[in-house]
This record gives C-alpha cells, sequence and structure tokens, in this order.
C-alpha cells in the first residue's frame, strides 16, 4: 500500500483490525464477508497489527517481553484465572526465536531493548497467535538496516507460510523490492494496481501524486 501521509491508509488499517468505524464497503476474507465490533474480533479470525507507533500501541514498554507477547492469547495459558507460566514462556521463547530476538527479552521489559528489537518483539506477538493475515504499517520505519533486513525476511518467510501481508511502507523502493502488487491510495481512494514487474519509483510516484495516467501516457 503506496501513499503519501495523510491519504487514508492509517484509517484503512485501523478499520481492517476493527479499531475504526467502517461506514462504507465490505470485509472479505477467504470470501466471507467479516464485521468487526472491535480488534478482538479481527484476532479471532486471524488478524495481527503491527501498528504506526510500537511504543504507544504495540507494545507496554514496562512489562517483560513475555508479557508482550502472550497479550492476545494470554487466555490460553491460563485456567481459572492462573496463568501457566512455564508454558507461556516456552511458546513466547519460540516465537522469539523466530524473529532472532535475544531470549533475555523473555524477562526484561521492552523499554530496555533498542527500537529495531522492540520491533521483532511486536513482530513475535504475531506470530505466536498463528494470525493469516498480517497488516504491518511502515514497519522498518526508524530501525537500523539490519533490522531492516531481518524484518524483511519474517514478512517472506510469513508469506511463504501461507500469509498474507498488507504492508504499507513510506520508502517506495521496499514495497517495490518487497511485494507482490502495489497498490496506491490517492484521496483515500485506490486508483492504482501495479504488479511487481509493472511497478517503479517513477509509476508509483506518479500515481501516489495523483497524475499516474500522465506518466503511464508519457512512458
Amino acid at each position: 500500500m503506496a501513499a503519501l501521509q495523510g491519504m487514508g491508509q492509517l484509517e484503512l488499517f485501523n478499520a481492517l483490525f476493527g479499531a475504526e468505524r467502517v461506514l462504507g464497503g465490505t470485509i472479505l476474507i477467504n470470501g466471507q464477508q467479516a464485521h468487526f465490533a472491535g480488534p478482538s474480533d479481527a484476532i479471532d479470525v486471524g488478524i495481527g497489527y503491527v501498528p504506526e507507533d510500537r511504543k504507544i500501541q504495540g507494545l507496554a514498554l514496562h512489562r517483560s517481553g513475555t508479557e508482550n507477547a502472550s497479550i492476545p492469547i494470554v487466555s490460553e495459558f491460563s485456567r481459572l484465572g492462573v496463568v501457566d507460566t512455564a508454558t507461556e514462556r516456552a511458546r513466547v521463547d519460540d516465537a522469539f526465536s523466530a524473529v532472532n530476538l535475544h531470549p533475555r527479552a523473555l524477562h526484561q521489559t521492552a523499554a530496555e531493548f533498542s527500537g529495531g528489537n522492540q520491533q521483532k518483539m511486536v513482530l513475535a506477538k504475531w506470530l505466536l497467535t498463528n494470525c493469516r493475515i498480517l497488516l504491518a504499517f511502515d514497519p522498518t520505519r526508524g530501525v537500523d538496516v539490519g533490522t531492516k533486513h531481518e524484518i524483511y525476511g519474517i514478512l517472506r518467510r510469513f508469506a511463504e507460510g501461507g500469509g498474507g501481508v498488507l504492508l504499507h511502507s513510506t520508502e517506495v523502493p521496499e514495497l517495490i523490492g518487497l511485494c507482490d502488487h502495489i497498490a496506491v491510495l490517492y484521496r483515500g481512494q485506490i486508483n492504482a494496481d501495479l504488479a511487481h514487474g509493472e511497478a517503479t519509483e517513477e509509476t508509483v510516484g506518479a500515481w501516489m501524486l495523483g497524475s499516474g495516467e500522465h506518466a503511464r501516457a508519457v512512458a
């Protein structure tokens, strides 16, 4: 999903996660219409969301990595209100290993980690839920180059394993390198759907500015 700031991409992602009211249109999952009263409904049908601000929306910074990662499915580790911490920790450890996050994250608070490792913690949280759809809103913003490539690998493996990723990035080359299709949002409307081989920085940029048809005619 390519778009200039303020073109409706944030509202779209929030709506797909049940965090914003849908005023029109439909959400289809495997051909079936879905209605979300809130994020818990989206989680229940297998949607995960890497939000715009990991520190405010993605993590409880003063909680341990284990607590952060298990939040969406903590009920799976609970019985009569008591959490089976050994099982919880073992499952979270597997998820952290999948994103190359150090085991100390099991016990240390999210605030003690770098921005890149915090983002991997957010990704691990959704991998732990076995979600089928991952909404990733600018997931590499503010992380170092090495961590960016780790996140690319995580997203690719998720897709190769049968998951679907809706990715928004402010970096057009990132979208071109990762995505099978690039939808361009302009003034709240999708005005282009470019296949992997068709998308270039120039064509995507032109559609983002609302002049894609002109750019295509010139080309």
